[in-house]
């Protein structure tokens, strides 16, 4: 519906702003005991030769042999349940429910593969895997040595106390995001120890993102996605991580969520760079080169010939230049969305051109009127410029149709023709609705950081 505010002899549509949850049971004998009156006949006295009392045979029954069964097992006074799978114990709370228990396991054998596919390695004989509720998961990793924090999602310990003498132990929060990478994630901490933490967490995100492949490989899209653009952007920004602060970050220390992220994405992605130009085998050779406590040097001179610095100075690049089809997509929206932006801008200055006007404020309304089609007409021509592929084409043609009927209809409103400019506006308002629904549910669609 379009409102009209009467401006002198005018009538200007106006366009509003734009606005984009046992029994127990007792018996008694009852005894007949006679009365005094009652005659009871003598019995005669039988002489007879003392016969000895036979002895009776008195078979003993065996002593019952009761097998306690066991009740569940306690892990600081809360009982789990326990179930099994090759190479791993499984201990999950009673609320969890068992659908996730299986998919677990299935996400356990996967990462069995994926170790011994990319990294020729694997976990100790007999793992103790802890699927846990959000209160006991933050209880144990406090008493493990971790923050108290919301997005901490797993973790791994050499011996863990709680799993009846297990090689390793590995503690995942079943409510949090990412279940599967973070099993996998955390299963290359037991699977490959003794790598320095920056190495050893990217090269346990390299694994865990495979295992999520496995097991929901359109969340494996989207969390690459989300993290080779948080890469993009921080060397974008000047914000990289050089190789100093890597080796000097704890992850074990108290971070902001967005560090972490950085941290991590930084670590993962120069692995997933390295597994692309040089293979699988590199990793390997790093792993090896960085276990060997007899080396000295630089471990990626040895392996690739190059020094880690050149590493990152290319790996750095690349993730700039070499942009994937769906990061295409997703640039493209991020920038329909600061034209969006813009355009509320003008919306509201428009608003207020409107309420001066009525109020007879003094101005050459022409003027101020091809200023607005001037500004409508700028973000048309920006949107045409912008490279839309995939499905973001269609989302950026109804921004344009939307941004030239506004400009069109500030002109017509200047040349004094309003019927023609109520026309435009009517067809910039439904263009205007289809383009910011299509927009916002695109972006709802998209993956966001752990820490959003």
């Amino acid at each position: 519906m379009i409102s009209f505010i009467l401006t002198g002899r005018r009538a200007f549509p106006l366009l509003g702003a734009i606005v984009l949850a046992a029994l127990l049971t007792v018996a008694c004998d009852t005894w007949w005991i006679p009365s005094e009156s009652t005659a009871i006949p003598a019995t005669p006295t039988i002489e007879a030769p003392a016969q000895p009392s036979p002895t009776p045979e008195i078979k003993e029954s065996p002593p019952e042999i009761v097998t306690p069964t066991p009740g569940p097992p306690l892990i600081e006074g809360s009982p789990y349940l326990r179930d099994t799978t090759p190479g791993a114990v499984i201990y999950y709370e009673p609320q969890i429910e068992y659908q996730t228990v299986g998919r677990v396991k299935d996400a356990f054998a996967a990462a069995l593969n994926v170790l011994k596919q990319e990294l020729d390695a694997s976990p100790p004989d007999q793992v103790a895997i802890f699927l846990l509720g959000e209160d006991q998961f933050t209880r144990l990793g406090s008493a493990h040595g971790f923050p108290d924090t919301g997005y901490l999602l797993g973790f791994y310990s050499p011996s863990p106390q709680e799993g009846g003498g297990a090689a390793a132990g590995v503690y995942l929060n079943a409510d949090g995001e990412s279940l599967f990478h973070t099993l996998g994630h955390e299963l290359t901490h037991a699977a490959v120890p003794g790598l320095p933490s920056w190495f050893s967490e990217g090269l346990a995100d390299y694994i865990g993102t495979r295992v999520e492949k496995e097991m929901n490989p359109r969340k494996q899209m989207d969390r690459l996605q989300v993290y080779r653009r948080l890469v993009r952007d921080a060397v974008n920004d000047g914000a990289l991580l050089d190789q100093k602060a890597l080796e000097s970050f704890d992850p074990r220390a108290d971070h902001t969520c967005p560090e972490l992220d950085r941290f991590y994405g930084q670590a993962w992605q120069l692995m997933e760079y390295v597994s692309k130009v040089y293979g699988p085998s590199a990793l390997r050779g790093l792993v090896a080169s960085y276990r060997d406590n007899t080396q000295s040097g630089d471990p990626f001179n040895t392996v690739l010939g190059i020094p880690v610095e050149t590493v990152w100075q290319r790996f750095s690049t690349d993730i700039v230049a070499n942009i994937t089809p769906a990061e295409r997509v997703a640039q493209s929206l991020d920038s329909l969305q600061l034209l969006a932006t813009q355009a509320e801008a003008i919306t509201y200055d428009w608003a207020q051109f409107i309420a001066q006007s009525n109020l007879g404020q003094p101005g050459n309304p022409r003027d101020i009127l091809r200023g607005f089609g001037e500004r409508w007409n700028y973000l048309a021509q920006q949107t045409a410029a912008l490279a839309a592929p995939g499905p973001a084409s269609s989302i950026r043609d109804l921004w344009q149709l939307y941004f030239q009927s506004m400009a069109q209809a500030m002109q017509d409103f200047a040349q004094g023709s309003d019927a023609s400019a109520s026309r435009r506006i009517a067809i910039a308002n439904q263009a205007y609705s289809l383009a910011a629904a299509s927009l916002r549910d695109s972006l709802l669609r998209r993956p966001s950081l752990s820490c959003d």
